[in-house]
């Protein structure tokens, strides 16, 4: 990675050895991406369970270089427009989403939302579309 391991604890105290496993599996990423540029690690303990024991959230940031050129690259070619846009991006098991509007709002064509699907790590696109009459 290029920049260092970031790790959360919310709701619960720090633990050495809850860490070490954190390290652990984030340095086993580089195995699926050896390129990784940065990756934030939250983990987060939910409501205490008196029978159930103790359930945690994690939720893992990873950045990898190229995706986000390759679409930026295929929207430019349909700015400025009306309508926004949500991408969900996936890489090697990690999510993000991203919402796109205002001054980097685009032209919706025919051909816009099938390219941006078949960039690898784009998952989904959906258009926001609002009717011509509201302001």
């Amino acid at each position: 990675m290029q920049t260092p391991l970031q790790i959360t604890f919310r709701n619960f105290p720090r633990s050495d050895a809850l860490e070490a496993r954190v390290r652990d599996k984030a340095a086993k990423l580089e195995e699926f991406h050896p390129r990784i540029m940065s990756c934030r690690v939250t983990v987060e303990e939910m409501r205490k369970h008196h029978h159930q024991g103790r359930h945690f959230q994690v939720s893992l940031d990873l950045r990898v270089p190229g995706t986000w050129q390759r679409v930026d690259a295929l929207l430019a070619r349909n700015r400025p427009g009306q309508t926004p846009l949500r991408l969900d991006l996936l890489r090697d098991g990690a999510a993000g989403m991203l919402d796109l509007n205002g001054a980097q709002a685009v032209r919706i064509d025919a051909d816009l939302v099938g390219a941006l699907k078949a960039q690898p790590g784009v998952r989904a696109v959906k258009l926001s579309l609002s009717k011509p009459w509201a302001s």
